[in-house]
């Protein structure tokens, strides 16, 4: 959650994901149709989980990198999975602030 609440605060100036959830419901349906043709509430249901892996992957990024630290018994393999985990989690994020950019203008 904390990694969520970071990145709106230092990309878009937005507080939570309660207030990204409420920008994003001010929208009319037709945007959504238009620009992501889907209905707003399957919208809203794709950027949930896309928030919850960004999360998961943040949350198994910490043990990993426990894993992958010198003198552990599974280096090789916490090396491993370490590296494809970042690159998940680095393209989600990615994603999720190219969505959260149609709502909201980047400050940086």
């Amino acid at each position: 959650m904390k990694a969520i609440n970071q990145l709106l605060q230092r990309n878009f100036n937005i507080k939570s994901e309660k207030s990204l959830f409420n920008l994003i419901s001010k929208k009319p349906e037709a945007f959504f149709e238009l620009n992501f043709f889907m209905n707003k509430d399957s919208y809203l249901q794709n950027i949930k989980k896309l928030i919850d892996d960004i999360k998961q992957n943040a949350d198994s990024l910490s043990d990993l990198k426990e894993m992958a630290s010198p003198g552990s018994i599974l280096g090789s393999y916490g090396s491993r999975e370490y590296g494809a985990v970042m690159s998940a989690y680095l393209l989600k994020r990615k994603v999720l602030i190219n969505h959260v950019a149609f709502f909201k203008k980047k400050i940086n």
